[in-house]
């Protein structure tokens, strides 16, 4: 499996937490956060504090 492909819904982007990466790509927790560093460290998603979770997304084409 791709391992952006958690990241869209029909085609369109979607922040998620390590949790709901977890759930929806079929991992444990701690190896969907040990994939999650590596796709943060090379770029190609990106990390964001809130005061609720924090959220990962892609990084689109152009950002």
């Amino acid at each position: 499996m791709d391992s952006l492909a958690p990241f869209y819904r029909q085609g369109q982007p979607i922040p998620l937490t390590a949790t709901d990466y977890a759930n929806r790509s079929g991992m444990t927790l701690p190896q969907a956060k040990g994939l999650l560093a590596k796709l943060r460290r090379s770029g190609a998603v990106q990390r964001q504090q809130t005061h609720e979770a924090v959220l990962f997304y892609v990084r689109e084409a152009g950002q």
